[in-house]
């Protein structure tokens, strides 16, 4: 699997053809790949070494009949069923919802007042996460039979040394069609299998946001967070992303985690689903934004602890069109839980 390098660099930077051998895509197909991977064609981040969330996919098979259980046989030679597996959707993440901002702002009050001992602006920064997405590959081979999410522990410290940790967790079958499908090609990424283990001396290791604390200035905030993520030109959507790039590297303090708050109240595209229960059963409060950030029609959640305003979780929901990535619609396509500190 790729782990270490963010998924916006992979969007800008992701060649199609370097991933899916010629002639197995369709001419729609290649085209609604690459308008995924590339998600507006804006310039490159610089950082190689972020752990953040990987391509979107990578590796389509052209649908076949929408809605068919067939099974099909991969470039590999497996038998992989025609849609990928995903993961069961939350509840109430595609309602109507209702303005944003007076919740957020609550919130963030709540998140100023908090006392949260997992908080680190200091350092070392210590990040633990569970996450998954829909271009899952192992072994250089993308999992279709199965949703395998990847344990990840990172530590960096100030001297920018850093160690990196990732392991494949539970694996999940949307039915035992799946379960067989996933034996039948070697059972990638059985639970507990070490995907990547990788050190960085001191000086080495490159974060996105390496000068922390965060300032407390939603002006002065917004400015870091622009400076690697082009959220004048993408939109509300892009900005999500940022703050889950802060907690991708760090777990921020109370009047940082309330500021983020406050610039996602001052987007009016912002709608508050209510209270809802994360993938690790923790409540949260469920925001959301409409976007065709990556090409497709999405809905991108966020879901933060209604104690501490920290984000618990993030998600994607393909929603009304799958293009041609061989999923049901509505799906989710990718998830992010993030945990304290030990």
């Amino acid at each position: 699997m790729t782990n270490s390098i963010d998924k916006i660099d992979r969007l800008r930077r992701a060649d199609p053809a370097s991933y899916i051998p010629d002639g197995q895509l369709d001419e729609r197909a290649r085209q609604d790949l690459e308008h995924v991977l590339r998600g507006g064609a804006a310039e490159a981040l610089p950082s190689r070494h972020r752990i953040g969330r990987r391509t979107l996919l990578v590796g389509v098979a052209a649908a076949t009949a929408a809605g068919v259980a067939l099974v099909v046989t991969d470039p590999f030679g497996a038998a992989q069923p025609a849609m990928a597996a995903t993961p069961p959707m939350l509840d109430r993440v595609l309602g109507l919802g209702q303005p944003a901002a007076a919740t957020l702002n609550r919130l963030a009050t709540t998140a100023e007042a908090s006392v949260d001992s997992s908080s680190e602006d200091s350092g070392p920064h210590i990040v633990r996460t569970e996450s998954w997405e829909l271009s899952t590959r192992i072994d250089g081979k993308q999992v279709r039979s199965a949703v395998v999410p990847e344990i990840t522990e990172l530590k960096w410290n100030a001297d920018r040394s850093a160690h990196l940790t990732v392991r494949t967790g539970q694996p999940y079958f949307p039915s035992s069609e799946y379960r067989s499908a996933w034996r039948s090609d070697g059972s990638p990424g059985k639970a507990g299998t070490i995907v990547n283990d990788e050190d960085w001396p001191a000086g080495r290791y490159t974060p996105m946001f390496p000068n922390l604390p965060l300032p407390v200035d939603e002006s002065q905030l917004l400015s870091v967070l622009k400076a690697g993520h082009p959220i004048d030109d993408l939109g509300t959507g892009e900005l999500m992303i940022a703050i889950n790039d802060v907690y991708n590297e760090s777990q921020p303090g109370a009047a940082v985690r309330a500021s983020l708050l406050r610039l996602l109240a001052g987007r009016s595209d912002v709608i508050y689903l209510g209270r809802v229960s994360d993938r690790a059963g923790r409540p949260a409060e469920c925001f959301a934004v409409d976007s065709t950030h990556t090409g497709l029609p999405e809905r991108q959640l966020a879901l933060f602890s209604s104690t501490t305003g920290s984000l618990l979780a993030s998600e994607e929901v393909l929603t009304t069109n799958p293009g041609q990535l061989g999923v049901p619609i509505p799906s989710v396509i990718s998830y992010r839980l993030y945990f304290p500190r030990p």
